[in-house]
């Protein structure tokens, strides 16, 4: 059956979930050099694999002429020997051509340069009856199956004559032409797990505020990618990532608002090492926040870099680096230990013909409020600052604390109330030495409903004779 590539339409170019290991890579390949033609040589450097879940394995760069940092997938055998690979899948898309590269299987022979032209004269055929590569797992060892050809350490010119291979190798989809690589023996050996270095200590050069916030205000910035010993980190295996701090080691969080452009839409606390977009250089960042007067201040007197390490999962860090902009504030002194803010005072009332209760929260000393609330026993709110009567409308069931806090002095102990509103909340308030004989609900169209629904007229007949009607929101 011939393998096609629309399964695997997309490129995988970030790293997917799981267990990362990190493999060496041997066996030999073809390799097409601008200024000296092909040769066979050996294959080398690095793998990486990610064991996932349900039996995904991901591997990247599975051919070495072909590291465009993608990613192949394939699955486990049940019995974890095996791992097979779908031939098919988009190893690099061509915006010039508007074409993929897919991975293949196939065959080379009778192999020679054409020194007019320097290029690998070989009849190449891929295998579409080949529907995944098949590797096997030995202990540490990961190996190509069912791959041959010709052993060497390098072969060019006229040697390459007696040159045949089958294995590993890369088409274009559209025309299935040979993208003039492939691969046999290969042989991948897993490199003992590894623990991050601790990376050295960035340094935060200047910060340039515009003076407004239009997005010019820039801190500037190196990171070397070195450990702390002087030992370059190794940026292959591991990832290296910074942060921004501000004053009292507060990490900066780029907003989708204002950052959308160069991080998909998503807020971000650790950028990427190298990170060049709308936004940002290797080397600066820019904000839109300000110190000047008249705004928001960014920060109260300095802001940092932190830099961060991880291989595997594990991270190191370095120092926080800070650049002093403006002179330390004064500390504030902490409240006196024992010195407690007095208690308020806390009701909660309705007023005739209104369908609502009122919370009053009143202080004992002069000092600022603050109140929360939960609504039939879910949530409770964030602490807010109370300013004035606090009205709630809506039918439930509702508790409300509060607390005050006097300048010096420690929150007070907590105050509470609890109360229920109902259709009828604001209704008895009028009618209170009355009894009641019945009540019957409408909507505005005047059509009688049995439940109070929307905005709903409520109408209640006493054993006087007499009415009364008020609309409510239920």
């Amino acid at each position: 059956m011939a393998f096609v590539a629309t399964a695997f339409a997309a490129v995988i170019t970030e790293q997917p979930a799981g267990t990362l290991k990190t493999y060496t890579r041997e066996g030999c390949c073809v390799i097409s050099h601008y200024d000296y033609g092909f040769y066979v040589a050996y294959q080398e450097g690095k793998v990486s694999i990610v064991f996932g879940e349900d039996g995904k394995v991901y591997m990247k760069n599975p051919l070495m002429a072909m590291a465009y940092d993608t990613w192949v997938e394939g699955t486990l055998s049940d019995d974890g020997t095996t791992i097979s690979i779908p031939m098919g899948q988009v190893l690099y898309h061509s915006d010039n051509y508007n074409a993929d590269v897919i991975l293949s299987w196939g065959s080379t022979s009778e192999g020679f340069i054409n020194y007019d032209t320097y290029e690998l004269e070989v009849n190449y055929t891929p295998d579409e009856s080949v529907e995944a590569a098949i590797f096997t797992i030995d202990g540490d060892k990961i190996r190509l199956e069912n791959s041959a050809g010709t052993a060497m350490e390098a072969l060019t010119g006229e040697d390459l004559a007696e040159f045949a291979a089958t294995g590993l190798s890369a088409i274009w989809a559209d025309t299935r032409g040979w993208v003039e690589t492939i691969e046999w023996f290969t042989t991948l050996t897993e490199l003992p797990a590894a623990q991050p270095a601790v990376p050295a200590n960035p340094e935060v050069i200047e910060w340039r505020d515009m003076g407004n916030e239009s997005g010019y205000n820039r801190l500037q910035f190196l990171i070397n990618p070195y450990d702390v010993d002087g030992n370059p980190l190794d940026l292959e295996q591991g990832k290296l990532t910074y942060s921004v701090f501000t004053d009292y080691d507060e990490i900066f969080t780029f907003t989708s608002d204002r950052y959308g452009y160069d991080f998909n839409y998503q807020d971000v606390t650790e950028v990427p090492y190298g990170q060049y977009s709308y936004n940002f250089s290797p080397e600066s960042i820019f904000f839109y926040r300000t110190n000047a007067e008249g705004y928001d201040r960014f920060f109260e007197w300095r802001i940092g870099l932190q830099v961060y390490y991880t291989v595997n999962g594990v991270r190191n860090a370095s120092d926080i680096v800070y650049l002093e902009v403006f002179p330390e504030p004064e500390p504030i002194d902490p409240p006196v230990p024992g010195e407690q803010t007095e208690a308020p005072s806390i009701s909660a009332d309705t007023q005739q013909g209104v369908h609502a209760y009122f919370v009053t929260v009143t202080p004992s000393e002069d000092c600022e409020l603050y109140y929360r609330y939960c609504k039939d026993n879910g949530e409770w709110s964030d602490w807010t600052l109370y300013d004035d009567v606090i009205p709630f409308e809506e039918d439930g069931y509702y508790q409300v604390e509060a607390y005050a806090l006097a300048n010096g002095k420690s929150e007070s102990l907590h105050v509470s109330c609890s109360f229920t509103v109902t259709p009828r909340t604001g209704l008895d308030e009028l009618n209170g030495d009355k009894t009641v004989a019945n009540v019957r609900y409408f909507n505005v169209a005047g059509q009688e409903m049995a439940q109070p629904n929307g905005m709903t007229i409520v109408v209640t007949t006493y054993t006087d004779g007499t009415t009364s009607a008020a609309k409510v929101m239920k």
